[in-house]
């Protein structure tokens, strides 16, 4: 598995299809995979899916978030957590006008929903995690 930009990497295999619904599983497993291998992959993976997000674009940092939400939503049973440096807490955070109607008019209806349930996903599992803490 070679981790480079070229035609031979994997990244250029799964940033073919980030958008395409079919893809949503093998993305998930691959993840899984990487896992398997060490943080460092896992680490790139997260900062490649945000580099979508540069642009600016509201619709392409929804896009970004929502992928990146799924991915990760899976990895929790690994207990990983993107670095502060990589900017998942910030991506988060600057998608949030999607929520408001001058945002939403900006990004197709089926984005919005993947940034939101992405998070949701984050809001729900920082409520459980105080949650359990209040019970100990």
């Amino acid at each position: 598995m070679d981790d480079d930009d070229g035609s031979e990497g994997w990244w250029q295999v799964l940033a073919a299809h980030l958008d395409e619904r079919q893809w949503e599983e093998v993305m998930e497993h691959f993840a899984g995979c990487l896992a398997r291998t060490g943080q460092r992959r896992l680490n790139l993976l997260v900062e490649r899916i945000l580099t979508i997000a540069e642009s600016g674009d509201l619709a392409y940092l929804s896009f970004a978030v929502g992928v990146l939400g799924r991915i990760l939503r899976i990895l929790t049973i690994y207990v990983y957590e993107p670095p502060q440096r990589l900017g998942w807490e910030q991506a988060k955070e600057r998608v949030m006008p999607i929520l408001t109607t001058e945002g939403a008019f900006q990004v197709p209806v089926n984005k919005r929903v993947e940034a939101a349930e992405a998070l949701e996903r984050q809001v729900i599992r920082g409520f459980k995690t105080r949650s359990r803490k209040c019970y100990r």
